[in-house]
């Protein structure tokens, strides 16, 4: 993915987590699988971003891939306040629908 894609991607990111903070907000964590941590270390110099992440280093050098079940990337994995894996999705639109039905479904066990 080149850098223009990712910041795009990124600023995706940040908006959803704009749009659905509130009293259960929205908590992003970045993993980045690139075997350069360093370059990773430099872009986020240069893009600093409003959550936590982890630099893992090269794919082999880690079991968190293959623990949520990535195998492509960009992945994002929505997991709810109790460690269970909610959603596995590869496009921002279908987390974004999936946060929504969430937070109806929530909204509707508090009436």
């Amino acid at each position: 993915m080149c850098s223009s894609d990712l910041v795009q991607k990124l600023d995706q990111v940040e908006h959803l987590r704009e749009q659905f903070k509130g009293d259960k907000p929205l908590v992003i964590v970045g993993a980045n699988l690139d075997a350069e941590t360093d370059r990773a270390r430099e872009f986020l110099k240069k893009k600093p971003l409003p959550w936590q992440h982890a630099l893992l280093g090269d794919w082999s050098a880690t079991d968190v891939p293959r623990r949520f079940a990535i195998s492509n990337v960009p992945a994002y994995v929505l997991v709810g306040p109790d460690g269970r894996i909610l959603a596995h999705e590869f496009s921002l639109d279908a987390v974004e629908a999936k946060l929504e039905q969430l937070a109806t479904a929530h909204h509707d066990t508090r009436r």
